[in-house]
């Protein structure tokens, strides 16, 4: 009886455990939408970033951390015009990785220019990213996003 009351404590503990953990691992929320601007239609991606947590600039030395990677689902229906901007980032030198790093924080949104080849269809984004905060991070990540065309 003893022991089954010990396994169950240990079994709520380490549930526990993992129910908080799993809300550390996901301190970014990314969401995506299509604008019309002047020049065309723009992706906009928006990564919201949990206070004290930082991901890293499309730039980064090969030295450094996991860079933030963006691609987009080949289709007939639409056109890359140049590469995916972002605004300028905060820079500093990180002793870990012997390099300067480049990171934002709080929030950040990428652009991407296209031009429509045929009807609008939804736009699928697959991004790879590393999340970090003063004294850890979190293993590179991978999400899809599903970005829908205003009709």
């Amino acid at each position: 009886m003893k022991l089954s009351v010990l396994i169950a404590s240990i079994a709520l503990v380490c549930a526990d455990h993992a129910f908080a953990q799993s809300s550390l691992q996901n301190p970014v929320d990314w969401s995506a939408k299509i604008v019309s601007e002047k020049g065309g239609p723009t992706l906009q991606i928006t990564a919201k970033l949990q206070a004290g947590w930082h991901i890293f600039s499309q730039y980064q030395s090969s030295e450094g951390p996991t860079a933030t990677r963006i691609q987009f689902a080949p289709s007939a229906s639409y056109q890359l015009l140049g590469k995916t901007t972002e605004p300028v980032s905060i820079t500093y030198y990180e002793k870990l990785f012997k390099t300067y790093v480049k990171y934002f924080e709080k929030q950040v949104q990428f652009q991407q220019k296209i031009r429509w080849m045929s009807k609008p269809t939804p736009i699928t984004a697959k991004i790879e990213f590393m999340a970090c905060r003063a004294k850890e991070c979190l293993p590179p990540d991978e999400i899809e996003l599903l970005i829908t065309p205003n009709l």
